[in-house]
Parts: C-alpha cells; sequence; structure tokens
C-alpha cells in the first residue's frame, strides 16, 4: 500500500485544550473551526 495523502484524521481527547496547544501552537497546524466541544485543525480545503 503506497499512501499518497491522508484526507481526515479524527481523534477524541480528553484534554481538548492541551490538545490545541500541541497541534496548533507546537506543531503549528491551523485551526480551520473551533467550537465548544471541538475543533478541526489543518490545511484549508484543496492543500
Amino acid at each position: 500500500m503506497n499512501i499518497k495523502r491522508i484526507g481526515n484524521i479524527i481523534l477524541e481527547v480528553t484534554d481538548l485544550d492541551a490538545s490545541i496547544k500541541f497541534y496548533h501552537e507546537i506543531l503549528g497546524m491551523p485551526i480551520k473551526n473551533e467550537r465548544r466541544n471541538w475543533v478541526d485543525l489543518g490545511q484549508q480545503s484543496g492543500g
């Protein structure tokens, strides 16, 4: 199997704030959408 790209990954986490800090602030993934109990991180569509 030769994976060329990943479309979506959904992670259920126990500490959303810590996860946002890691993925957004440390890894630099942009926040696409953010709600009270979930956040959508990653490149804008087409990226």
